[in-house]
């Protein structure tokens, strides 16, 4: 169910389509942000391709954005865990880092990691 939903969204983003139609529920206006439900468990998935210039600055803004979004569900859908999704070589530019691996040791960021190509999961951190 993740992987099939993730996999949509990263079709229409690749496509430069807008995603809300694609969306479960759509979440904070049109943000790329993924509502989806297995069993008991929900989350939300916002993607980040970190393309910019700067790892740094494209880090500090996807923080900035999950505190924000993680605050705002907690207050309307306290049940449910939000990810920040990014792709594989995202991840290891990034987040293998010193200041990458700080925020995902100290759980201040959970982490879903993709292969682009293959439009698959790679891994969940935390799992």
């Amino acid at each position: 169910m993740w992987a099939r939903a993730i996999r949509a969204l990263l079709r229409a983003c690749q496509a430069g389509r807008e995603v809300d139609d694609l969306l479960h529920r759509p979440m904070f206006g049109r943000e790329q942000l993924l509502a989806a439900e297995k069993g008991p468990r929900k989350i939300a998935v916002e993607i980040k391709t970190f393309g910019g210039a700067s790892e740094v600055k494209d880090l500090e803004l996807a923080l900035g954005q999950f505190v924000l979004y993680e605050q705002a569900l907690r207050f309307d859908e306290p049940d449910r865990s939000l990810y920040l999704a990014v792709p594989e070589a995202a991840w290891e530019l990034v987040f293998v880092d010193d200041i990458g691996q700080i925020l995902v040791d100290r759980h201040i960021l959970r982490v879903v990691t993709f292969d682009v190509a293959k439009e698959e999961i790679v891994r969940w951190i935390p799992s």
